[in-house]
């Protein structure tokens, strides 16, 4: 490999003013690079005091190593990077080669090294990480990695983050969202986006959090590489608070700050518990066990990540073999694998373990957190798991998850769900303590802005709906069947349907996802709430309760047989409440006079998450008892 003289030590570079004055300008050139201006976007404008504070801010990074790896257009700004950081090296990926280089001090110091493959080979994306691997063996040891465009090449992107396991940052080139990219992302510690011009359909999309790259985001992109080498990320248990007298572990793959409506059950358990419990006399701590990377620092937690199937134990690798065998979803398979390896050497001590999914694979552990610390273990189903509707198992497959799932369920002490026929369809057989906890509406949000919606208008019925639209369950019947001027739909969520209806029809208007305090407040003002069902059994929803909790009429729309159902069971002694069929004729007959309830229930507190949390921890505490 040919070199190139640095003629600066390695350490530091020439501190002169005219210096200073190439590397400002090497700065605004290098993000200008990153966050390629489009027509229609503002100028970039440069900041003169931004290198003399970053310079003097990021001083104790000089003597760690960041590895770049980049796909596609080359945007990365080496030479910047490598005045904050001992050494930078970087793997540029190219359709057809590798490109591979360091910097330091400002200046290449080994030229570029070549090495060619074939995208269309099988398993390239292997052969692009295997690269990468050997090239960090060669030049020493790496603190932390930037990834650019990891959704151009996703399979080569996760194949690195696991063959080279330090923190890494990753800024996404487009928002199409892939389930195959859901680990690399929950894994990141900070994601970020290549511009502002994605950043809405990164969020309706994605249940990662993002946020874009520009001239001011710099900080944000150094301080997301300094804070990547603070993680710890090594499980150190959190210190018991010292009035405690019992201690619960709460274990999900997903936390804070994604976004999936299970982080919502979740977080209100890990805030309220504790102070249900003292109403009571109790002294409760609470911890939270995630693979969510971004969760690392947040009050209460503990991450461990999930360091993909490349790094599994012998026993993890042939679990991980049986789902391959069975052809189904992986998801959380090696999380529960690096869990059981680390669990038995926390000085913990828990008493309850509560594990919430999906995905559902680390409820597995129950059987070694209780011989580790003889805790109970309440397994949170949520949804039912063999018997789900949603996943379109075939004979095989779903005789393998019953089988799994009689496992784990007659491990546990009691089982948990969202109502009884998800319960039923739960490890039916299996002698297990089962309740019910629905996710009720959060009334800490709900109450405290319970007046600020307003009143409904007399002139307009406005109908809402909240949540994702979903394939199977698109809009398009529910607008058309609304007769234009007297009734208006408004969605709040994700839309996943092929049409996107909502967002053209002239009776509907899409809000998009936004957060819940906001869609609090602005669905308070409406007439009637929609929940869209398939006629399943089993189907429960988060917006009914939020429905309840904003007094809002609740209109049904099913493909099944109305007054069916959990569905029915929860609402059967409601007022305010229609089921109309999912046709035509129907949904015309319906919406041409409907006339709104407009009035509150006496039964909306029992709808709260207070009050089924309560139920939580009345479980556990009879648990404890046993």
């Amino acid at each position: 490999m040919s070199r190139t003289t640095n003629n600066h030590p390695a350490g530091e570079a020439v501190a002169s003013p005219e210096w200073q004055q190439v590397v400002a300008n090497l700065l605004i050139d290098s993000v200008a690079q990153l966050q390629r201006k489009r027509p229609g976007e503002q100028a970039l404008r440069p900041d003169p005091d931004l290198w003399g504070r970053l310079r003097h801010q990021y001083k104790d990074s000089r003597t760690r190593r960041v590895l770049v790896v980049e796909f596609g257009e080359q945007r990365v700004f080496p030479a910047l990077l490598s005045m904050f950081f001992a050494a930078v090296d970087v793997a540029h990926f190219e359709p057809s080669h590798l490109m591979l280089s360091r910097y330091e001090s400002g200046q290449r110091t080994q030229s570029h090294r070549q090495r060619t493959y074939s995208r269309r080979r099988a398993g390239a994306g292997s052969l692009i990480s295997m690269f990468v691997e050997e090239e960090v063996e060669r030049l020493g040891s790496v603190d932390v990695t930037l990834i650019v465009g990891p959704d151009v090449a996703p399979r080569a992107a996760q194949d690195i983050v696991d063959l080279v396991p330090v923190p890494y940052v990753a800024v996404a080139e487009e928002a199409s969202y892939e389930y195959s990219m859901l680990r690399f992302w929950v894994g990141a510690t900070a994601v970020y986006l290549k511009s502002t011009r994605i950043q809405e359909e990164w969020r309706a999309a994605h249940l990662v959090p993002a946020n874009p790259i520009n001239v001011s985001d710099i900080e944000g992109l150094l301080g997301a590489l300094g804070g990547a080498l603070e993680t710890t990320a090594s499980s150190a248990v959190v210190p018991a608070n010292g009035k405690a007298d019992h201690r619960i572990l709460l274990v999900s793959y997903f936390a804070p700050p994604t976004t999936p409506v299970s982080v919502q059950r979740l977080n209100y358990w890990h805030r309220n518990l504790p102070r249900l419990a003292a109403e009571r006399g109790k002294g409760l701590d609470v911890t939270w066990l995630t693979a969510t990377r971004g969760a690392e620092g947040l009050p209460g937690m503990m991450v461990v990540p999930d360091p993909g199937e490349l790094r599994t134990s012998e026993d993890g690798w042939r679990f991980i073999e049986d789902l391959r065998r069975q052809e189904v979803d992986r998801l959380s398979a090696s999380w529960a694998d690096r869990v059981a390896v680390e669990a038995p050497s926390w000085d913990a001590g828990f008493d309850t373990i509560i594990m919430s999914g999906n995905p559902f694979y680390y409820f597995r552990l129950a059987s070694l957190f209780k011989e580790l610390w003889g805790a109970k273990v309440i397994l949170d189903f949520r949804d039912p798991f063999a018997w789900n509707p949603r996943f379109n198992y075939s004979i095989p497959q779903r005789a393998f998850f019953m089988n799994l799932e009689r496992e784990m369920v007659s491990a546990a002490d009691a089982v948990i769900s969202v109502n009884n026929e998800c319960l039923i369809d739960i490890a039916p057989g299996v002698d297990v303590i089962r309740r019910i906890v629905s996710n009720g509406f959060n009334e800490d949000v709900v109450d405290s802005n319970f007046e600020e919606g307003g009143g409904a208008n007399s002139d307009l019925i406005r109908v809402v709906y909240t949540g994702t639209v979903f394939r199977n369950l698109p809009l398009d019947d529910v607008l058309d069947a609304l007769p234009e001027g007297r009734v208006f739909l408004d969605h709040y969520g994700r839309d996943y349907s092929l049409t996107q209806a909502v967002q053209s029809h002239p009776s509907g208007r899409a809000h998009g996802l936004m957060p819940y305090v906001e869609m609090v407040k602005s669905i308070r003002g409406a007439d009637a709430g929609i929940v869209m069902t398939s006629g399943e059994s089993s189907t429960q929803t988060t917006k009914l309760f939020d429905y309840i909790a904003c007094d809002l009429d609740i209109i049904i729309v099913t493909d099944g047989e109305p007054l069916t159902g959990n569905l029915h069971d929860v609402t059967a002694e409601l007022d305010g409440v229609f089921w109309v069929r999912n046709e035509p004729a129907d949904l015309k007959r319906f919406f041409a006079s409907y006339v709104p309830t407009r009035a509150s229930r006496p039964q909306r507190a029992s709808f709260s998450r207070r009050s089924q949390t309560e139920g939580l921890l009345e479980l556990v505490l009879e648990l404890e008892d046993l």
